[in-house]
């Protein structure tokens, strides 16, 4: 039964990691959408997936804002919208002060004006003179690291998370639960034995009677302590913690700062 119950447990930490890759997975297909469709010439499907993807970032990774930032620079400035182009430009920027374009991909006239914006940026400081971005302030993300380290030790992600009296009561119940499954399947080993070395009827019986109690006894034990194990660890990935927000901050020369701080 042990074996089985660890059989589930690995079951269970396999669907959790392929949830957040899958999760993943679907984030960057929606964004390479964005290329797929601006060499279909299909800018303003393109232009619909970028600034939805946009009004919502916080499933999305810092490359991957860079890239729909790039790409709608671009896509503007073809539509002929030089202010936004440059907005989305800028954003790119931000992301990623190195940033090129490519001149195989893009063409002559995108390619000057996106350099002509690149010398006039500079990431220590934004003058009067330079037009809004967004600029992505981020904070690193500590539920991946909650997750593998309550997998290890239950109650440590959380703990990890700032969630202290969380780990406590999830640490706790979990070696409560184990400690009390070993007492009952070291009592069921013992009951057996004493069933299997019994020569009275009545011993017989009553030994039995014992042990298949403390089978049940032990078997739901490791129930709940599987039970405890898997829901620490949903709750170290999934759960809220504190200080978790996204706010708008207005500014004198970045009128629009989305913050994503996740700690």
């Amino acid at each position: 039964m042990l074996n089985k119950h660890s059989y589930y447990n690995s079951l269970w930490v396999i669907l959790i990691l392929f949830s957040i890759s899958l999760a993943s997975q679907s984030s960057m297909t929606r964004v390479k959408e964005i290329e797929v469709l601006y060499k279909q010439l299909k800018l303003e499907k393109a232009l619909e997936i970028g600034n939805e993807l946009l009004a919502n970032p916080q499933g999305l990774t810092a490359n991957e804002l860079a890239f729909i930032h790039k790409y709608l620079g671009v896509i503007y400035f073809s539509m002929g919208s030089p202010d936004s182009s440059r907005f989305h430009f800028l954003s790119y920027l931000n992301l990623q002060p190195e940033g090129q374009l490519d001149p195989v991909s893009f063409s002559p006239k995108i390619v000057d004006f996106f350099e002509d914006i690149k010398r006039e940026y500079t990431p220590e400081s934004v003058s009067d003179n330079v037009q809004s971005m967004t600029k992505y302030i981020f904070v690193d993300d500590p539920r991946p690291g909650a997750t593998w380290r309550s997998a290890i030790i239950p109650g440590w992600g959380q703990i990890y998370k700032k969630q202290k009296r969380r780990g406590i009561v999830f640490g706790a119940s979990f070696f409560s639960s184990a400690i009390m499954t070993g007492i009952a399947y070291s009592m069921e080993d013992k009951y057996h034995q004493d069933y299997l070395n019994s020569q009275e009827v009545s011993d017989i019986d009553n030994n039995y009677a014992k042990y298949n109690d403390w089978y049940k006894i032990r078997r739901s034990l490791s129930w709940i302590t599987a039970g405890i194990w898997i829901a620490n660890i949903a709750d170290a990935l999934w759960s809220p913690f504190p200080g978790t927000k996204i706010s708008v901050v207005p500014t004198a020369s970045i009128p629009l700062s989305i913050k994503i701080d996740l700690n």
